[in-house]
């Protein structure tokens, strides 16, 4: 009696500590799913609506990046809005995907105007 109480103590334990490994494992990949990327290049289009920048950053490079409601938008550390954004200038933006291939969700913009 004493030997299967041990056996069902140990069963349980194992499995509470598998379950607390595949736990962990699945918090760490989702914080980094969305570590920030960094893209440097020239807005080539900007829709307001959807707040969508085309950025370009080589000849045919260019990607879309949508920002997200709070993303930062700066310009020599002075914080400006989307609006301030135009074509031709040069800008870093950190962005994550929501998956592989999925939509580039823009955190911060930095233009890369001389302060």
């Amino acid at each position: 009696m004493l030997t299967r109480n041990i056996g069902a103590v140990l069963a349980v334990l194992v499995m509470v500590l598998l379950v607390a490994a595949f736990s962990a494992q699945a918090y760490e990949y989702s914080e980094s799913a969305h570590a920030p990327v960094f893209y440097t290049g020239t807005i080539v289009g900007i829709d307001p609506v959807y707040k969508i920048l085309t950025i370009q950053a080589g000849p045919s490079d260019a990607s879309y990046f949508t920002l997200r409601d709070d993303a930062a938008v700066t310009m020599c550390h002075k914080n400006l809005s989307f609006n301030d954004l135009k074509i031709g200038e040069t800008v870093t933006v950190s962005f994550y995907e929501e998956s592989l291939g999925g939509t580039k969700y823009v955190t911060d913009v930095e233009t890369a105007m001389k302060c």
